[in-house]
């Protein structure tokens, strides 16, 4: 399990459920959300549940896949390269366990699509994520906030938001 001084503990407002997010990959989504400023960007979310504590540790964030489709105010996650990626990940234990993207130049509020599709990926075997987690990174300037939902049961329960400066991202 991850060390607690690596990571941020997110927690929704049912008891037990959190999240923790890595270091490395709120840095990656950060980064890439900051270095596409006009257009939506994204990637999957890689870690672990422990199902009987409802925490789920977020490990690492991935870069745009490079046959995704982007847009203003739309983004559509392509595949490229990420079958191999999680092959080798799943030797450590490590596996999909969502995804993230960008609203630039806007809240980190999940709209109406961003639920359907977490709800779709929550029933999809080919995902077997039952649980999936959304991060999205909403982008003012040099400034990212983040916002981190799990749907449960058909339901996306939202976690408190975080707001980090681009240049003093402080995490403790």
């Amino acid at each position: 399990m991850m060390d607690d001084r690596s990571s941020i503990k997110f927690e929704s407002r049912l008891p037990g459920v959190v999240v923790n997010l890595s270091r490395e990959a709120i840095s990656m989504i950060e980064q890439q959300a900051l270095a596409s400023p006009e257009n939506e960007t994204g990637g999957i979310l890689i870690g672990r549940y422990d199902y009987a504590n409802d925490r789920a540790v977020v490990l690492a964030a991935t870069q745009r896949p490079t046959d995704s489709e982007i847009g203003r105010t739309w983004f559509r996650r392509g595949s490229s390269g990420l079958k191999q990626l999680l092959r080798e990940r799943w030797k450590s234990g490590e596996y999909y366990v969502g995804e993230w993207h960008s609203h630039p130049g806007g809240s980190p509020e999940p709209s109406s699509s961003d639920v359907r599709e977490m709800r779709a990926i929550s029933r999809n075997p080919v995902y077997a994520c039952s649980k999936p987690i959304l991060i999205i990174a909403g982008t003012v300037g040099n400034s990212v906030s983040l916002s981190v939902s799990v749907m449960e049961a058909g339901l996306l329960v939202r976690f408190r938001t975080q707001r980090y400066g681009h240049t003093a991202m402080e995490m403790k």
